[in-house]
C-alpha cells in the first residue's frame, strides 16, 4: 500500500487493488507517515489473549483428562473447564486446543462439536 501510494495511486484506488476498505488504506498510510516502516510492525500483545495457552501443559493435561472423562457430555467437560480456568469456552475453542496439542496426526484426540471423536482415516 505504501509503495502504491508512492507511485501516485490514491487511497480509493489502492483499496480496490488490495481488496480492503479505504479506511484500512488510510490507517496504514497514517501509521507509515507517523512512524515510518517501524510503525507498520504488529506490536506484541495485540489481539485477544488465548483462553488456554497450548504451552501450559498442566492445564492442557487437565482439559484432556476432562474430555476423556466426559466423551459423550462435552457440555459437562466445558462446565468443569470453565470452573477450572474461570473463563467460558466454546466447543469450537476446545476443539482447537485439542487439535493443537494432539500433534503427530493423532486425529482421534480431536473432539467434534457433536462430542464424538473423529475416526482415523
Amino acid at each position: 500500500m505504501i509503495l502504491l501510494s508512492g507511485q501516485g495511486y490514491n487511497a480509493t484506488e489502492i483499496a480496490a487493488l488490495e481488496g480492503v476498505s479505504r479506511q484500512t488504506v488510510a490507517h496504514w498510510l497514517n501509521r507509515y507517515e507517523a512512524g515510518g516502516i517501524a510503525a507498520l510492525h504488529t506490536v506484541k500483545g495485540q489481539g485477544r489473549p488465548p483462553i488456554v495457552r497450548h504451552d501450559n501443559q498442566p492445564l492442557v493435561d487437565k482439559i484432556e483428562e476432562l474430555v476423556e472423562r466426559y466423551p459423550q457430555k462435552i457440555d459437562q467437560a466445558l462446565a468443569e473447564i470453565e470452573t477450572l480456568t474461570g473463563k467460558p469456552m466454546s466447543k469450537k475453542t476446545l476443539q482447537r486446543i485439542l487439535k493443537k496439542t494432539a500433534g503427530g496426526g493423532n486425529a482421534s484426540a480431536v473432539v467434534r462439536p457433536s462430542g464424538r471423536r473423529r475416526r482415523p482415516k
